[in-house]
């Protein structure tokens, strides 16, 4: 007699059903679904709505209307829903016409200097679409992507992201030639600027000392290594299942002195947080993490 499934194997198989079954719709409509079960689903989470609430506060006190924060939290849940589900027309939107692109001069002149480049980019919008962006450009790109500790959303994201599936490095032994060839190439890679990782906020810092240990520290000491240029790129949702990648001037660190690793992971750290703080309601880790007041 095969044994029972346990609670999060019923759980995790009944998420792969659905992801299925929302694969066969239209792209607005699975993605009009996901909004509508974010918005249910994640208010009954009181701590983690609580925690939206909190940072909202403290990141962006010009949203103080109650009114103005009750549809913030809406739209930031609704959002979440959205991501969760276009995961199941993921290869489609990346055949449509859905994702516009600006400042793409911006990284047109760092290739024109024959410089590595590293891609800085957040988990906003719906990041996965950078992906697609990048090959429109004709971007020689490849992303460092860790698993996620859920394997059946795992397994979502990788059936998702199929299409680039030799343009991503998973971290393990392998990972540290495959990422320095890639500079060494010419090409680029992209990395997380934003990161969560154990139940603590590594980046960015707002306002707590920065961490030298997390991934902007690594993006900074890639960079010196390999006379790399950063590029900040980051990608919100304009409405619907609709996108726009906006990439940034690239920054580029002057090295020298004992506190250069400090003052470079400083400069990653004050971008991500602008960029992050501007686009609040669609940033992934608001709700993991609860701000303390400065």
């Amino acid at each position: 007699m095969p044994a029972r499934l346990s609670g999060a194997a019923l759980k995790g198989n009944a998420l792969l059903i659905f992801i299925k079954l929302l694969s066969v719709l239209p792209i607005a409509w699975c993605s009009a679904i996901g909004f509508w079960l974010g918005t249910i689903v994640g208010p009954r989470n009181r701590i983690r709505d609580g925690r939206v609430r909190h940072n909202l506060r403290l990141l962006r006190p010009d949203l103080a209307a109650p009114e103005v924060v009750d549809a913030t939290v809406r739209r930031f849940w609704g959002d979440m829903g959205r991501v969760m589900t276009e995961f199941a027309v993921l290869d489609r939107i990346y055949r449509s016409d859905r994702i516009a692109i600006v400042g793409a001069e911006h990284l047109e002149a760092v290739r024109l200097t024959g410089r590595p480049r590293i891609g800085l980019f957040v988990h906003l919008g719906n990041w996965e679409v950078i992906a697609q962006a990048l090959d429109t450009l004709g971007e020689n790109w490849r992303q460092v992507a860790q698993p996620l500790v859920n394997p059946y959303r795992y397994r979502i994201a990788v059936e998702g992201r199929k299409r680039h599936a030799a343009r991503y490095i998973v971290p393990g032994v392998k990972a540290g030639g495959q990422i320095l060839n890639h500079l060494r190439d010419n090409g680029l890679l992209s990395l997380a600027g934003d990161e969560y990782l154990k139940g603590e906020l590594l980046a960015p810092s707002f306002g707590r000392p920065v961490r030298l240990d997390g991934n902007l520290g690594r993006i900074a000491n890639l960079a010196k290594m390999a006379d790399a240029l950063v590029c900040p790129y980051f990608c919100v949702r304009t409405g619907g299942a609709h996108f726009q990648l906006t990439i940034l001037p690239a920054i580029q660190f002057e090295w020298g002195g004992e506190d250069e690793l400090r003052r470079a992971v400083e400069r990653l750290d004050a971008a991500v947080a602008e960029i992050i703080v501007a686009h609040l309601d669609q940033w992934l880790m608001l709700d993991n993490f609860e701000l303390a007041p400065g």
